[in-house]
């Protein structure tokens, strides 16, 4: 089966940024990357505004990436207690 430019498109900027992240402490895993008719979603889990600012620009600065769109959840900074 063939596969269309656009399909290929996405599939090599999605894997783009996920090299872009490739390492960092702050990296979201390969399933908290989908790029869709262009755009790419962003989701996981983030520990702090910095991470998540470092997320966005290392998405953005891939050539090719027209739009970037997050959408994340934070880490608390400490688990509640457990023996209450």
């Amino acid at each position: 089966m063939p596969v269309d430019s656009a399909t290929q498109d996405n599939a090599s900027l999605r894997e783009a940024i996920i090299l872009a992240m490739h390492g960092k402490s702050w990296g979201l895993p390969k399933q908290g990357v989908l790029v869709k008719d262009g755009v790419v979603h962003l989701w996981g889990m983030i520990g702090s505004e910095e991470e998540k600012r470092a997320i966005h620009v290392a998405a953005e600065n891939v050539p090719a990436s027209p739009r970037t769109m997050t959408a994340s959840a934070r880490l608390p900074l400490a688990a509640p207690p457990t023996n209450m």
